[in-house]
């Protein structure tokens, strides 16, 4: 398996756990230093959300679809 890099997507401050819905048409990114969630958009490969958390500190995150 050969990886290559894609994209560079700027999300937001310490960016950190990262998952990909079920049909694997978005991305979640957890961002510690805004307490937000990015979500964006693999077609297009740009933010196209972002969410506040409840907590301060978000770290790891799960998607339903893909714990």
């Amino acid at each position: 398996d050969k990886r290559e890099k894609i994209a560079d997507i700027e999300v937001g401050k310490a960016p950190h756990g990262i998952r990909a819905s079920a049909d694997g048409k978005r991305l979640y990114v957890s961002l510690t230093g805004d307490a937000e969630v990015a979500v964006i958009d693999t077609a297009s490969m740009e933010v196209v959300r972002h969410a506040r958390t409840k907590g301060d500190f978000p770290f790891w995150i799960t998607v339903k679809g893909n714990p």
